[in-house]
């Protein structure tokens, strides 16, 4: 039972890692793919490396040269609007490897099994990993979160709190939503769940600094490139419903409750207009009962994991049947807290 499902398992991370290269092989560029591919172009073809991110929301530009980075040196290699896209493809494989060796030993074959169905294979992933965007580098990151913590969960290890805190300084250069990992990082250490080395924190922190020598050069220069968020500190907090939708994906990402843009059916290029004006009503309205049920399959699953836990509760590997996976259960209740 055990090695069929091991088999499955395999068959199942095969068929992800596929479906996410022939959806590359297929990537589309619009306005945010045009901002970075033109980032990246300037740096492999003219040699100019632009030391800041795309445009913020909030005004000023993302910190940091590593979205130009990333979206330029596939390009060194494949001057191809596809060729980042390879990067962020290889970037889940690792996410997902990492996360899968983190939790081999305290899952059971069917739970692993459970895990690549509703992680590797989830369209909310499966997505993201086949076209070029600064969020979707972040899998990774919050991979190494994982893993960075769980291996500093009994005692202080230097190379694994650098590589804690450089993740963190890096993935901020792509997105501001990681600060939603460095609440957590602080949660995970204020709750005993992770145990930083001091020295690697800062020698992290350093490594992450020194990459941002060539963006404040710019700033000073160019102080229109700073964000510039508008109102008071902690804004958000004060409009219900960007809070709520946030914590709502808590429920929605195992889902099939998808997004207007993903689910856009056309099979005209297969079928024929004729037979598209069937099966496309026919898929989106099958698509809208699964993901009502996933939605409450996932909220049933929500409520079987929080009853009678608190999350605030201090984590010690003495006297645990389980320490390991007490310790992953205590880690996702911290994460919805820090979201």
């Amino acid at each position: 039972m055990i090695r069929s499902a091991d088999s499955l398992r395999r068959a199942l991370v095969v068929a992800g890692l596929v479906l996410s290269a022939a959806m590359v092989v297929r990537a589309q560029v619009g306005g945010d793919q045009l901002n970075l591919l033109a980032r990246g172009w300037m740096w492999a073809a003219r040699g100019e490396l632009v030391p800041y991110g795309n445009p913020l929301s909030s005004g000023g530009n993302g910190p940091g040269a590593l979205t130009t980075v990333l979206a330029g040196a596939p390009l060194f290699a494949w001057m191809d609007h596809r060729a980042p896209v390879v990067l962020t493809w290889l970037a889940h494989l690792a996410a997902f490897l990492l996360l899968d060796r983190s939790l081999a030993r305290h899952l059971s074959a069917g739970e692993r099994l459970a895990f690549v169905a509703l992680y590797w294979l989830n369209p909310w992933r499966l997505e993201p990993s086949a076209f070029l965007w600064n969020p979707n580098y972040l899998f990774l990151a919050g991979a190494v979160h994982l893993a960075t913590a769980f291996g500093s969960r009994e005692r202080p290890r230097f190379g694994l709190s650098a590589a804690h805190v450089l993740a963190l300084g890096l993935a901020f250069q792509l997105h501001p939503g990681t600060l939603l990992l460095a609440a957590l990082s602080g949660l995970l250490w204020w709750r005993g769940y992770f145990r930083p080395h001091w020295g690697g924190v800062a020698a992290g922190a350093l490594v992450a600094l020194a990459t941002l020598a060539p963006w404040l050069a710019a700033a000073r220069a160019h102080p229109e490139i700073l964000a510039a968020a508008q109102g008071f500190p902690f804004r958000g907090l004060a409009y219900l419903f960007p809070l709520v939708k946030g914590m709502l994906y808590l429920v929605r990402y195992p889902s099939l409750a998808l997004n207007s843009q993903t689910t856009r059916f056309d099979f005209t290029e297969s079928f024929g207009a004729a037979t598209d004006r069937f099966l496309a009503p026919f898929a989106s309205a099958a698509l809208a009962v699964a993901g009502v049920l996933s939605v409450l399959a996932a909220l049933a699953a929500l409520w079987v994991f929080f009853r009678g836990r608190r999350p605030f509760v201090r984590w010690s590997s003495g006297g645990r049947p389980e320490p390991g996976r007490d310790w992953l259960e205590g880690y996702a209740a911290l994460a919805f807290v820090g979201a």
